[in-house]
């Protein structure tokens, strides 16, 4: 009997014992999501019951008050969620029924043994991470990687080992191993982290909170889903403060690129585009712009990377942030960073494919009631052409009558229906294609990583005779040769080709300075099949302005414009740790172009229908050209760096950089072409030119510099940054025999603190995150000097002149007086700025404000001819940008399966002429109406008004202010030109929305400006040659203009206008006597930029051998146009991104809407 009772107690207790361990068990297994920061361990605790119901026993003695943590959990166990985040607290649990005992770890408890540890390490999407890097803290040589799925195997010394686990770009993460094999970790992005790392200025990494100044990174995986054929066209609308304007000029074209304004006065040679640096390469973009001596644009040097390529993306917005580039550093800098692969990962292969398709957007919206021909003073209306003479005036006049689809002549001496042809536009223009591959190979083991990928774009532009090919090689290599010596190595090569870029711009050459002033009553297909003279085998008149509208179907197959670069990018960095806390890093980087330009004039362009021969007093010769340009260059950045890493002394830390800097640039060019026409007709080469013209010319410049770097910490919420760079500038070093100690070297000094206030307000529960940063800085540039500047320099001609029978060499001086006092200018700037993050980082702020000052610009001032000269430079110039930016994130919505993320940011600029050269209150920029090519008004710098003003004459008026005429009725001008406005934009910026749903993502971006102004040449033309709306008032009868008239004798007395005016005549008297104001509108725009849809297939796949991840993503880029002033064109359509064209539209090309497909697939 007591047997029967012990087995009794036995059996109860065991399955009391088992019952309990059986709920206990169901407590673990339960599935929670969790995704707090920065929060208390006792509320984090809480959290869990209230979504699980399973209550926590534990002593508020082990548990710090104060501690607190990050969890990001999406249906995991409470098991798992407890076992990442107690044993970095030194605590164990131990689960009994419904409840959870939290204790102390028991270290003796622990191994003492090597202990191996495996697991998954997923992105806060639960993607796999690949490359991050698993060390064993303390231990920096044991490290592992995660392979393509995340997994990752390493093996510690104990279990009081701690795993440290760094991913670029995400919040490092550690865990205490205790006794566990297998760890998971989730990690989180480093735009919803505090503790998020930027590559600021020398490639040096840093911590966002010990930054003084505005330092944005940006989103490269839009980037590269969102391909534009110029990486830099992508992130319009992306940065708070970056005005980025692609001009409408083809694929293979440059962007306009500023940060805060416009730093500089425009001038040969001067750069206003912030520096650009690659792999820690420095150089300037190099916008070849659209000008009036060359009417393509040949793109820059972002052309030559390939968004696929980029590891990372900083833009230094102020001078703080670019200080320690010295003298190219006054516009700020964008740092790029390409892929070198990832340590101890599998060989991996990538293939990327993209193909975009690009609409023509045609917003012409011309009058379509009356046809081509001429305004018949007699009956007060149009007439339609009757006969060839009529029909080629009609050709640029559109003031003939009512389209009726009777007879009419045209140029061709054909009668056609006389109707309108509103599309000509997208029937000329095809769809423009474009198709880029990627295949990149990549892998590594414990002490070497490499990338090496291959790149092919063939693009077929909307122009039918325009193509462009792109051919980029990249190799990346990181190595760990000794424990103490790090080597790394970066190649980027890009062949570009560009067939026949299309001519923008200007009247004459270029088919949208054709279509849109011809008169629509011609189809296409006229000008197609009529394009040839059968007489004179040239271009066939189909106008009276023959040589400055030229029919494109007669240039097509005749001309040939080719652009043909190769260019090389290479850095090389060593680094050499002597101690843990003292490294020696030094660095080679190259960039080497070799470029050739061939093209030609084709004969009988323009010939108006008469002989194509010319008379050059050497005999009979065909007109038409032929050149060709031959260019090299070589720059060589030679640097090093000796620096102590972060060190502590108690409180405080502190490190200390010093380095120094080489920039050697050497450079020629050949140039050669033909003059006063062709000996044999269609031989298109130097020696058949009547006259050859040859041109060498060669560059050498050489920039040294010595700089530091302090940077001081107190404890975790206060930071100190002091830099200090000095220049020393060959072109501003004279020959010694005319100035003994030249000014040649520089100094640019910069200080920045940052406050990390939310540090010391750890109540407040709301607050994650806040930091008040502020900065001072001086940076300069000597842009716009030539190599040669300082030092009188000659021009030998290409022609001997002969007399007698003897030749004589001629020659010329450079008539601008070197001087050799000339000094580089110098930017001042100051910033300061708050960024706050709230609400569990879902609703977060950054603000900046600042005022950059130029002084001592370089400007051209005029000089007496009796000096032998007509021109010096000197410093005088000033100029000042302020302005505010503005940021605003949040994610709105976020469930398990949802989440919204917003973000809106917005640039403020305004911009002020300050000073001049020589007491001057105004300077020309450019006289667009007076270089033969272009039709109204001038830019101008005006002392006391913001910069790029647009300046023409305005309608007269009285002391009333009425609109005064003639007393024939037609236009007078003002005495007194007006300003009409800046042509930059005063408000820049956008508003991303990113829309996931499991594996789907939609993005939805919105750009806008506003706040310019422009001058609009079609406007313009349009209304002079009888094509807009506009000039439908006055058809039938005249113009009678809403003005008064000064009655003869009388100064002072006016009467209404009564007279009707011939409205061909009335409306060029616009273009003749400059008169802007309906030419004149509001640059502003808000555009629907891109939509893109993103499905990742990589779960549905998992399975299939060798694919590890496959996503597609389609996308739309401009998508719409929600707002804009100008009426039949598209604001941004602009030819040129130079300085000296801003607020002037004139015959670009027209927009296009982008679809594309992105396929990316990881094997």
């Amino acid at each position: 009997m007591r047997i029967t009772l012990v087995y009794a107690a036995i059996i109860f207790s065991l399955g009391t014992s088992l019952a309990s361990n059986v709920v206990a068990q169901v407590a673990l297994d339960k599935e929670i999501t969790l995704n707090v920061a920065n929060r208390e361990v006792s509320r984090v605790l809480a959290d869990i019951t209230k979504q699980s119901g399973v209550e926590f026993t534990y002593s508020s003695a082990i548990i710090e008050s104060n501690r607190k943590i990050s969890v990001a959990a999406r249906n995991k166990t409470i098991a798992s969620v407890l076992n990442e985040i107690l044993p970095q607290l030194n605590l164990a649990y131990e689960a009994s029924g419904n409840s959870i005992i939290i204790t102390r770890a028991n270290a003796a408890a622990k191994a003492i043994i090597a202990q191996t540890v495996t697991g998954k390490v997923v992105d806060d999407k639960g993607e796999a991470l690949i490359g991050v890097t698993v060390s064993e803290k303390g231990v920096p040589t044991n490290a592992a990687g995660t392979d393509v799925n995340g997994n990752y195997r390493i093996t510690v010394a104990n279990a009081n080992s701690t795993l440290v686990f760094t991913y670029v770009g995400f919040e490092a993460v550690e865990a205490l191993v205790g006794t566990r094999t297998v760890i998971n970790v989730t990690m989180n992005t480093a735009d919803n982290q505090l503790g998020d790392v930027v590559v600021t200025a020398l490639g040096i990494k840093r911590e966002s909170k010990k930054l003084g100044y505005s330092a944005t990174t940006a989103n490269v995986e839009e980037l590269q889903q969102n391909r534009t054929t110029n990486v830099m066209a992508g992130l319009e609308g992306k940065v708070a403060g970056l005005n980025i304007s692609p001009p409408a000029a083809g694929p293979g074209s440059s962007t306009r690129i500023r940060l805060r304004g416009q730093a500089a006065f425009s001038g040969p040679g001067v750069t206003n585009s912030p520096l650009i640096v690659v792999n820690g390469l420095p150089m300037d973009q190099g916008a070849s712009e659209v000008t009036p001596q060359n009417t393509t644009d040949r793109g820059d040097a972002l052309q030559q990377i390939n968004q696929d390529d980029i590891e990372t993306m900083t833009v230094l917005k102020g001078s703080t942030a670019a200080a320690l580039y010295g003298s190219r550093a006054a516009n700020g800098a964008i740092l790029i960073t390409t892929k070198s692969g990832a340590k101890n990962t599998k060989f991996g292969v990538e293939f990327t494919s993209n193909f975009g398709a690009d609409q023509v957007l045609d917003y012409n919206r011309y009058q379509m009631i009356y046809g081509g021909g001429v305004w018949d003073n007699v009956t007060k209306t149009g007439k339609k052409p009757t006969t060839v003479g009529e029909a080629l005036q009609a050709g640029q006049n559109n003031w003939g009558a009512k389209y009726d689809g009777s007879p009419a002549m045209f140029f061709d001496g054909v009668t056609r229906p006389y109707t309108a042809n509103p599309n000509r536009i997208t029937e000329y223009y095809r769809t423009g294609t474009s198709f880029t591959n990627t295949v990149a190979l990549s892998g590594g083991n414990a002490a070497t990583s490499f990338r090496l990928s291959f790149s092919n774009q063939d693009a077929n532009g909307i122009s039918p005779v325009n193509n462009y090919h792109k051919k980029i090689f990249n190799i990346g290599l990181n190595s760990k040769i000794t424990e103490k010596l790090n080597v790394s190595f970066n190649l980027n090569y890009a062949n570009e080709i560009n067939n026949n870029p299309p001519q923008v711009g200007f009247q004459g050459a270029g088919a949208p300075n054709f279509f849109y002033r011809m008169s629509p009553y011609i189809p296409t297909s006229v000008f197609r099949d009529s394009a040839v003279d059968p007489v004179t085998g040239g271009e066939r008149q189909s106008s009276g302005f023959q040589t400055t509208l030229l029919n494109p179907f007669y240039t097509n197959p005749r001309q040939f414009n080719i652009r043909n670069q190769d260019r090389f990018l290479s850095t090389t960095t060593a680094r050499y740790d002597f101690t843990k806390w003292l490294y020696l890093q030094g660095r080679v980087a190259m960039d080497y172009t070799n470029q050739l330009n061939e093209g030609n004039v084709p004969h009988g362009v323009g010939s108006a229908g008469t002989s194509s021969l010319l008379q050059n007093g050497t005999g009979p010769a065909y007109n038409g050209s032929y050149n060709i340009g031959l260019s090299r260059q070589r720059n060589m950045n030679y640097d090093f760096l000796l620096g102590t890493n972060n060190q502590r002394f108690g409180d405080f830390t502190a490190e200390l950089t010093l380095g120094g800097n080489m920039l050697d640039e050497r450079g020629s060019g050949l140039n050669a072409g033909t003059a006063n026409g062709l000996i044999v007709k269609d031989l298109y080469s130097i020696e058949n030119g009547v006259q050859k013209n040859i041109n060498y010319n060669f560059n050498r410049r050489r920039v040294n510099s010595l700089y530091g770097i302090a940077d001081f910490g107190y404890k975790s919420f206060l930071y100190l940054t002091i830099t200090d760079r000095v220049d020393w500038f060959s072109v501003l070093t004279p020959p010694s025999s005319i100035v003994a100690n030249p000014a040649n070297s520089f100094n640019y000094p910069s200080v920045s603190g940052s406050f990390v206030f939310s540090e010391l307000l750890p109540n407040v529960k709301w607050l994650n995150y806040g930091k008040v940063r502020a900065s001072f800085a001086q940076t300069g540039s000597a842009s716009g000097l030539n190599p040669f500047a300082g030092q009188l320099t000659y021009n030998l001609g290409a022609n001997p002149f002969v007399a007698n029978g003897i030749s004589y060499t001629t020659g010329s001086y450079n008539t601008n007086f070197p001087n050799p006092f000339i000094s580089s200018f110098g930017v001042t700037e100051k910033e300061i700025g708050i960024e706050i993050r709230t609400l569990g980082s879902r609703l977060n702020f950054d603000i900046a404000a600042y005022d950059k000052r130029t002084d001592k610009q370089i400007l051209t001032a005029p000089l007496s001819s009796a000096s032998g000269f007509t021109t010096t430079n000197v410093n005088l110039g000033k100029l000042q940008n302020r302005g505010l930016e503005f940021l605003v994130e949040g994610t709105p919505i976020k469930t398990d399966k949802f989440t919204w993320n917003s973000s809106f940011n917005a640039a403020y600029n305004e911009s002020r002429v300050l000073q001049l050269a020589n007491g001057a209150t105004d300077q020309l920029v450019n006289a667009f109406n007076l270089n033969g090519n272009e039709f109204l008004g001038k830019l101008v710098y005006k002392v006391g008004m913001a910069m790029n003003q647009l300046q023409s004459p305005t309608y007269l008026r009285n002391a009333n202010g009425d609109i005064v005429v003639a007393a024939d009725g037609r236009l007078r001008a003002s005495p007194v030109e007006k300003m009409f406005g800046q042509a930059d934009p005063k408000w820049i910026g956008g508003w991303n929305n990113t829309f996931r749903y499991k594996k789907v993502a939609l993005l939805v971006h919105i750009d806008y400006k506003f706040g310019g102004k422009l001058f609009s040449s079609t406007a313009l033309n349009g209304a002079r040659q009888g094509l807009t709306q506009l000039s439908l008032v006055g058809r039938e009868g005249g113009v009678n203009f809403p003005a008064v008239v000064e009655v003869a004798g009388s100064p002072g007395t006016y009467v209404p206008n009564t007279a009707f005016v011939n409205p061909a005549t009335f409306y060029s008297d616009y273009r003749n006597t400059q008169i802007a104001d309906p030419f004149v509108y509001a640059s502003d725009f808000i555009k629907l930029r891109n939509i893109t849809l993103t499905y990742d297939f990589s779960d549905m796949i998992k399975n299939v051998k060798y694919i590890k991840g496959l996503t597609l993503s389609a996308s739309c880029r401009n998508v719409a146009i929600l707002h804009k002033a100008i009426p039949d064109v598209d604001p941004e359509s602009m030819a040129s991104t130079g300085d000296t064209r801003l607020g002037y539209e004139q015959s670009a090309l027209p927009t296009t809407r982008t679809f594309g497909l992105n396929l990316n697939v990881k094997f």
